[in-house]
């Protein structure tokens, strides 16, 4: 094997894990559970941000679906919380949201949750249209660009 070959190759084995669009989506329902499970609470990103010894700002940027949320931090902040970790294996954030919606008078007087639901259904809805753009575009490569413009059915 020549240098530019064995280079090649260094490249394809070594290097980053692709981004497709389900692992997207993967990334974009975790970053929609954390959302929900932030503020549904009542915490704030600073709150979470202290359980990872991270900054807000990290915080910010994971369930903006700019980084990803590395496991271990997933782990510390359900642990220190009390949080079911499974519940991010689920993967559908609108059926736990739907589920907790059952449990609560959103109607009730002094009830946090009508505040709570409409700052959850913001948030989702910039994740699901800057998800997918985040995880697949920031690659110079334009395989990306022409995989976004295929999904969105260009």
């Amino acid at each position: 094997m020549n240098i530019k070959n064995k280079k090649k190759y260094m490249e394809v084995t070594m290097g980053k894990c692709k981004r497709t669009p389900h692992k997207s989506d993967i990334n974009a329902n975790i970053a929609k559970i954390l959302t929900l499970h932030r503020v549904w609470n009542g915490y704030t990103q600073k709150n979470i941000a202290q359980c990872i010894e991270v900054t807000f700002q990290q915080i910010q940027k994971y369930e903006r679906c700019i980084n990803r949320l590395p496991s271990d931090h997933l782990i510390d902040i359900c642990n220190q919380k009390g949080w079911d970790l499974n519940i991010f294996a689920v993967n559908q954030p609108q059926v736990i949201f739907d589920e907790w919606m059952k449990t609560i008078d959103p109607f009730e007087d002094h009830s946090p949750y009508p505040l709570r639901i409409s700052q959850i259904t913001r948030a989702w809805e910039k994740i699901d249209n800057v998800g997918k753009h985040n995880y697949l575009t920031r690659q110079t490569n334009p395989k990306y660009k022409i995989l976004l413009n295929q999904m969105r059915g260009n």
